[in-house]
């Protein structure tokens, strides 16, 4: 079985989407982390023949996180995130638990990429039986999903994360390792939002206004 691992923060103001906050406050900023995490988790409820994990990051919100998940998704699991600062790290140790665990493959994805679906959890999964790497491109140059049959180490080796050369640095590592990465192209250009300006622009896009999100975010940024 493959398996899903979602890296989610509990939604509390002033602990989530700082930068966002910076420019709507931190209740608007939590408002919106908290319906595009939970819409993130629907669409990953829908993944067939799929385990689905939490990582969160405190382990002390450990209760408040399976209420917050639970009322989302009964069967999805929850589990801590490695208490290592680096990103590579944690996503290696979450991928790695769950390989570990027995599963054939994981994804592991964010809770802050609204356009993110099932459809494309289940492609990138699909992408995995002839690729050992399966990236899902961020417009900021990064990735909002890493696939993989095992845990590449090499990949995460001097990535500087936040930072615009994250997907390039990743596909290089690889290709020095002789990992066999898909096309970076099989996977859609996706938004991530981490600032007001992400958020407007999304909310902007013609697209947007279908998306269940889109009232939302309206709130949050004429409030």
């Amino acid at each position: 079985m493959a398996s899903l691992v979602v890296f989610a923060r509990l939604p509390v103001p002033g602990k989530v989407k700082t930068r966002l906050a910076a420019g709507i406050g931190p209740e608007g900023a939590c408002e919106f982390y908290r319906a595009c995490a939970e819409h993130v988790l629907r669409e990953s409820s829908r993944c067939e023949d799929t385990r689905r994990v939490v990582f969160f990051s405190d382990e002390s919100e450990r209760t408040d996180v399976e209420k917050w998940v639970e009322k989302v998704d009964k069967e999805m699991e929850v589990a801590c995130q490695a208490q290592v600062s680096d990103l590579g790290e944690r996503m290696s140790a979450a991928l790695g638990e769950v390989l570990n665990q027995g599963a054939s493959k994981a994804v592991i994805i964010g809770t802050d990429i609204p356009d993110l679906n099932a459809d494309l959890i289940q492609k990138a999964l699909r992408v995995l039986d002839a690729n050992d790497v399966v990236l899902g491109p961020a417009a900021d140059g990064g990735y909002y999903l890493l696939g993989l049959k095992k845990v590449h180490t090499e990949i995460f080796k001097g990535v500087r994360w936040s930072t615009s050369d994250v997907l390039q640095s990743t596909v290089d590592n690889a290709a020095a390792a002789g990992i066999r990465v898909a096309p970076v192209d099989t996977l859609p250009t996706l938004r991530d939002i981490d600032t007001v300006e992400d958020l407007r622009e999304w909310h902007s896009n013609q697209a947007a206004a279908t998306h269940a999100l889109y009232e939302t975010v309206r709130s949050v940024l004429n409030a």
